[in-house]
């Protein structure tokens, strides 16, 4: 995915919900990575505005909660 990504071949990861996504410690990474490239995260369950900050903020801190579960 990420190969692609940096081929700018898509410009949005959708998952159904971050707990999805975020079973790794990678996830952070992933999100920042994605960021640079310009490419959006869309969870369809958690309703998180990512192109402003607190939106960001947000996600990170569910992503947290996610992974304990």
């Amino acid at each position: 995915m990420m190969k692609a990504a940096q081929d700018q071949q898509f410009k949005a990861v959708v998952a159904y919900s971050l707990d999805r996504i975020s079973r790794e410690s990678i996830f952070s990474a992933l999100i920042e990575e994605s960021g640079r490239l310009g490419i959006d995260f869309v969870s369809l369950q958690e309703t998180l505005e990512t192109s402003i900050l607190m939106g960001g903020i947000m996600m990170y801190i569910a992503s947290v909660f996610s992974q304990l579960e």
